[in-house]
């Protein structure tokens, strides 16, 4: 599916894709008087990072001066530490959510942005180190839900 002009649209088929799940973040902001949707997996991206190199710079009128189109300022704004990619594909852009990165969907732009804002939790799964099993994978979960799911979509990479 092509990404929308419009924010809300483009935001119920990621909603539609990942079936309302208890991880996706929707953030509605508001760039040079456009609205715009920062969509993200909650335990995937690095929010201190997102916040401060991305949507603080976006939604601060000052400090980020738009001339022409907003679109051509985030292409033209180097952004600290974020790899941007852009994509009109919608598909492409959940399977960027599942990557653990940040997409940014403008008011009247048909392109989706992709930010790389990796943060995945620093423990990988393992295997137990007091209940050993001789059947089964031998995998074990012991964080909390938040990252046991980060870790279950690092793994699996579906919505």
């Amino acid at each position: 599916m092509i990404v929308n002009k419009k924010t809300e649209i483009n935001c119920a088929f990621i909603r539609q894709t990942f079936s309302n799940s208890f991880d996706l973040q929707i953030r509605e902001l508001e760039i040079d008087g456009k609205k715009a949707a920062a969509v993200f997996l909650d335990g995937m991206c690095d929010e201190m990072k997102m916040t401060e190199s991305i949507l603080k710079p976006l939604t601060d009128r000052e400090n980020f001066p738009v001339i022409g189109s907003t679109a051509a300022a985030i292409r033209a704004r180097a952004f600290k530490g974020a790899g941007l990619k852009e994509t009109d594909d919608l598909n492409k852009a959940a399977d960027a959510l599942t990557e653990g990165n940040l997409i940014l969907f403008l008011e009247n732009s048909e392109t989706a942005f992709v930010f790389s804002m990796q943060g995945f939790p620093k423990k990988a799964v393992e295997a137990p180190a007091t209940e050993q099993s001789e059947h089964g994978s031998g995998e074990s979960f012991t964080d909390s839900f938040k990252d046991n799911a980060s870790l279950l979509r690092k793994r699996l990479r579906t919505p």
